[in-house]
C-alpha cells in the first residue's frame, strides 16, 4: 500500500479539555496501525498545549500553525502542503477531526479498496446506524445539511461527515481554496465535481465518542454551534455557486 498521511487540525485551551483527551486516543490508535505512515498535527494552541503535544508520540509530525487567523481551514491546508512538499507524490492524504478516534479503524479498508487506482478522491459516508451514536441535534442538522448541499451541488454525498481521502495530485483543490472553517473541507469537493472528477465513496460504520455525546446532547451551547455550522455551510456553498 502507498504511504498514508493523516492530518489533524488542533486547537485546545488546556490538556484537560475533554476533546484533547479524545485526541490522545486518536493518536494512540493511529500509532498502533502500521498502515498509517505519519500523523501530521497542525496546532494553533498556546505554548503549554503545543509543548505537551511535542512529547506525545514519535509517530507525530507536529507543526505550529503559521497563520492562526485562517483557523481550521488554514490548519488543514498547511498539513496538506507539508505532505505534498516532503513525501512521495503517490501518497494518500486524509484530514479528519482530531476527536474521531473511531475513524482510524476504517481507513485500511478504504486504502485496500482503492489501492489499484492511481489517482482518486474519496469521501467517507456514514451508515444509518452511525447516526444512532450522535447527539440528536447533530443528527437533525447534519442530515439537513447533507440534503441541502447535495441539491445545490447536484451530487449526493455525506458532506457533513468530515474525513476525505485523496492522492497527492488532487491536493490543489484544497490548497487553492482559502476557506477558514468547514467550507475549507467541502467546497474543494464541489470544485472537483465541476471539473468532472469522479468522487468515490466508502461506507463506514463510525461511532461517535460516547463521552462527547454525553457532553453535547441537550447542551444549548452545542445546539447553537450546530445551528451556526449549518447556516455557515449552506451560506458558503450558496455564495460559492454564485461566483
Amino acid at each position: 500500500m502507498r504511504d498514508f498521511y493523516l492530518i489533524l487540525p488542533t486547537k485546545y485551551n488546556s490538556i484537560e479539555d475533554s476533546r484533547f483527551k479524545l485526541l490522545k486516543k486518536t493518536i494512540r490508535n493511529a500509532s498502533n496501525h502500521s498502515y498509517i505512515t505519519k500523523v501530521i498535527v497542525v496546532d494553533s494552541s498556546h505554548d503549554k498545549v503545543y509543548n505537551y503535544l511535542k512529547e506525545l508520540d514519535s509517530k507525530i509530525i507536529l507543526l505550529d500553525q503559521k497563520d492562526k487567523t485562517m483557523l481550521k481551514g488554514g490548519s488543514i491546508r498547511e498539513g496538506i502542503k507539508y505532505v505534498v512538499d516532503n513525501f512521495p507524490k503517490d501518497s494518500v492524504i486524509c484530514f479528519q477531526e482530531p476527536e474521531k478516534e473511531n475513524m482510524i479503524y476504517h481507513y485500511r479498508n478504504i486504502l485496500e479498496k482503492y489501492n489499484i487506482i492511481k489517482s482518486f478522491i474519496c469521501v467517507t459516508q456514514r451508515t444509518r446506524s452511525s447516526f444512532d451514536t450522535y447527539p440528536i441535534e447533530q443528527v437533525y442538522s447534519e442530515n439537513f445539511m447533507n440534503k441541502y448541499i447535495s441539491k445545490l451541488a447536484n451530487k449526493t454525498l455525506d458532506w457533513a461527515g468530515g474525513p476525505v481521502l485523496f492522492t497527492s495530485d488532487k491536493a490543489d483543490y484544497w490548497l487553492n481554496f482559502d476557506g477558514k472553517l468547514w467550507d475549507a473541507q467541502i467546497i474543494p469537493l464541489i470544485e472537483a465535481i465541476k471539473n468532472d472528477e469522479v468522487i468515490l465513496t466508502s461506507l463506514v460504520c463510525f461511532e461517535y465518542p460516547p463521552e462527547q455525546k454525553k457532553e453535547e446532547e441537550g447542551n444549548l451551547n452545542f445546539i447553537e454551534k450546530r445551528r451556526y455550522q449549518l447556516n455557515y455551510m449552506v451560506d458558503a456553498v450558496v455564495d460559492y455557486q454564485k461566483n
